[in-house]
C-alpha cells in the first residue's frame, strides 16, 4: 500500500478488509516520521483460512494516536513460508477501507 497521512489522530480509525490465505499473514503498521526516522509496528498475525473469506477490523487508534504531525504510514502484509511449503503462496485480500467518524 501507499503511504498515507491524511486520517486524524484523536479518533477510532478502522482498517478492514478480507483475507483468504493458506499460510499465516503478519499485519504490520510502518510510521515514517518528518524527521527521517521511521518504525515498524507489528500488529497481529492471521492464521491461515484455507479456502474461506475472513473479515477482519483493525482498530489503529493506538498506533497513530500521539504521533507527530506529518507522520506518514504505510500497512503491510507478509507471509513466511516454510523452505518445505510447495502449496499456494499468495495473499487474497478484498474489500479494503480505512474509516473513521468525521
Amino acid at each position: 500500500f501507499e503511504k498515507f497521512n491524511s486520517i486524524p489522530t484523536d479518533r477510532e480509525v478502522f482498517f478492514e478488509y478480507d483475507i483468504k490465505t493458506e499460510l499465516p499473514v503478519s499485519v504490520a503498521l510502518k510510521r515514517y516520521y518528518a524527521n527521517g526516522g521511521e518504525e515498524y509496528v507489528p500488529y497481529f498475525s492471521i492464521n491461515p483460512t484455507g479456502d474461506k473469506w475472513k473479515r477482519f477490523y483493525s482498530n489503529f487508534i493506538y498506533e497513530i494516536q500521539g504521533q507527530p504531525s506529518g507522520t506518514l504510514y504505510e500497512i503491510l502484509f507478509s507471509i513466511d513460508v516454510p523452505a518445505e511449503y510447495s502449496g499456494n503462496r499468495e495473499i487474497f485480500i478484498d474489500n479494503i477501507r480505512l474509516t473513521y467518524l468525521k
